[in-house]
This record gives structure tokens, sequence and C-alpha cells, in this order.
């Protein structure tokens, strides 16, 4: 091999060397850099409490939400829970109706539970010592149609989004809101397309297939007088009823829609089918007891007549809503 030939050689392995290093600082190079082109750091400033307490919900699967037949809200949980609803004859004719158990209504995020059709006793509860003469007598009382109630009563966050003003004596946006007359709780129900309850069927969705004074220990479920210390608490922190239902004995009083009657039970001794309550009247009625309330109040039976226009201070009067599918 001559000289010449043997420089060219000598060039062409050292153009080779130095491509292959040249390459290998670039792979470094992108190893050590790799870092910097992580995804940008972003601030995340903190979020708002959340205001309503309710669990974030598990995706709807789409067959559920498709089989739906409500066009006003969203499907939460179509089945009803089993750890919640843990009565068979419950389950069997929530599952009956076809409708989805757990709901939020798409305009204002209230949350709703279904109340499915059936039959049970008002009125006086069994050894029930506490109970006055407008409880009495016990009567049969067939609901026919399936309704929806709020899991919750009306917070105060709630009412302020669509009034956009806040009644209350006690202030927080996940309380209960209070000192709401009949009249007043009407503008919320006009504005959002809900409605109160019968008597009967808060009755009927209090009880929760339950025939006792309550459907568990008073300090458990209810926030009355004498744990309260004299003020409502938030919503949903007592223990539920049955059918998912949470303060409906206790913390604030709830309007229904019927007139109230102290006699009115005494029309309904043979039984009842859809009652609506007296054709008339001067009072309303209110159910379920407050935080202000005795423990004679927060109980399934107990009723008061209240006058439309009242707002008390101390009777914790607020609301629940109720809807037709």
């Amino acid at each position: 091999m001559n000289t010449a030939h043997l420089k060219k050689c000598r060039i062409f392995v050292l153009l080779i060397t130095s491509a292959i290093c040249s390459c290998s600082k670039d792979d470094a190079a992108e190893k050590v850099a790799a870092p910097a082109v992580a995804d940008p750091v972003v601030v995340v400033v903190p979020a708002a409490p959340i205001l309503i307490p309710v669990a974030v919900p598990d995706p709807v699967p789409v067959s559920a939400a498709l089989a739906s037949p409500l066009t006003w809200a969203e499907v939460i949980d179509f089945h009803p829970d089993p750890k919640i609803v843990t009565d068979a004859d419950l389950l069997q004719r929530m599952n009956a109706t076809g409708l989805p158990w757990r709901v939020r209504d798409n305009k204002n995020g209230i949350e709703l539970l279904l109340v499915p059709p059936g039959t049970f006793m008002m009125g006086l509860s069994d050894s029930d010592t506490e109970v006055q003469n407008s409880e009495k007598p016990a009567h049969q009382v067939t609901i026919t149609k399936a309704f929806y109630l709020g899991r919750f009563e009306v917070t105060q966050l709630q009412w302020e989004l669509v009034l956009n003003s806040n009644p209350s004596v006690f202030f927080d946006p996940r309380l209960p809101v209070q000192r709401v007359s009949f009249n007043e709780a009407e503008r919320f129900l006009d504005a959002t397309g809900f409605r109160l309850p019968t008597e009967a069927e808060w009755e009927y969705a209090c009880r929760a297939g339950s025939h006792q004074t309550r459907y568990g220990d008073i300090e458990v479920i209810a926030r009355y007088e004498g744990n309260s210390k004299s003020r409502p608490g938030i919503v949903g922190e007592r223990s539920a009823n049955a059918f998912g239902f949470h303060d409906m004995l206790g913390n604030a009083m709830e309007w229904c829609a019927d007139f109230y009657h102290p006699d009115y039970y005494s029309q309904c001794k043979s039984g009842v089918t859809d009652p609506m309550g007296p054709s008339q009247g001067k009072f309303r009625v209110m159910r379920g007891g407050s935080w202000a309330g005795i423990a004679k109040m927060s109980r399934a039976s107990y009723r008061y007549g209240v006058i439309a226009d009242y707002k008390g201070v101390y009777i914790g009067d607020g609301f629940r809503v109720a809807r037709n599918p």
C-alpha cells in the first residue's frame, strides 16, 4: 500500500471515529437534558372548599345513563347502594321502578334520591310514649307513584345561587338555609322547578320502612337541642336512614306542602291513597324537629302547624325539595 493511499485510509478512520464520538456526545447531552424537557411546572392555586358535603361519584356507566328516562338530571348511581338500602323489600321496590336511585339536578346540582311506591302506617309509632293527639290515629297510607326527594336539606349555598340572598341566622354555605317562611320557600321552588313533599311523602321517606319512633338512635341520626350546642350543623353529618336521606330528623325543621289541621288524621283512619292534606287552612305543616327543638320533636310522626309567612329565629325552619320523575 503506497503512502498516499495509507493517508487516505487514516483520514477516513478519523472521520468515522469523529462522527461516532459526536453521536455519543449528542446522546449523552440528550440524556442529561431530558429532565429539563419535563412537563412545565404548574402552580396550583388551592381550590375553594367543597361546600356541599357529597362524595365524589364514580363515573356513570354509559348504559346506565342511556337507560335513564330523566331529562332534568344526571345519574350518579343507577342502582341503590346495598350498604345503604339494606332492606330487601325496599331494594326490590326501588329496582322495580326502572328509575335511577341517586341523581343530580342539571340546573343547580341538588342531589336527590328515589322513593318508590309503597304502603306504610302513618302517625302514632309502635311503643311511642311521646305521641300527641294530632298524630292519632295511626292509619294506612298508600303512595302510588315514585318521586324524588332531596338527599339533604337545601343549603345556604344552594339558596344563594337561586335567590341571591340569605335569610339565615347562622351563616355557612354548608348549613341548611334557616329562617325561611313557607312563602319564601315557594319562591325557590318556582325558580327551580321543584316542589315540596306532601306530609305523607315526607313521613314515608323519613321512616324508610321503620315502624319505630325514629329510624335510629337520636344521638346518631339527629341534631337537636340535646346535642346541637344551640346551632345547626353541616348537612349530611348525621347518619342516613334506609333510603339514604340525612337529617330527616333534627337540624332544620322542614316545610311540607299540606295545610295543617290537628284533627286531619281522624278523616284518614280507614286508610288513604296519595293524601294531599286538608283542602284549605291557615297553617302549613312542618316536620322533623330541629337543632333548637327538644327530642320529642325529632320523631317520625311529629307534626306542627305554622303560618305560611312566619319566619322563626329559633325554630330552625328550612326545607328539602321534591320532584316527580
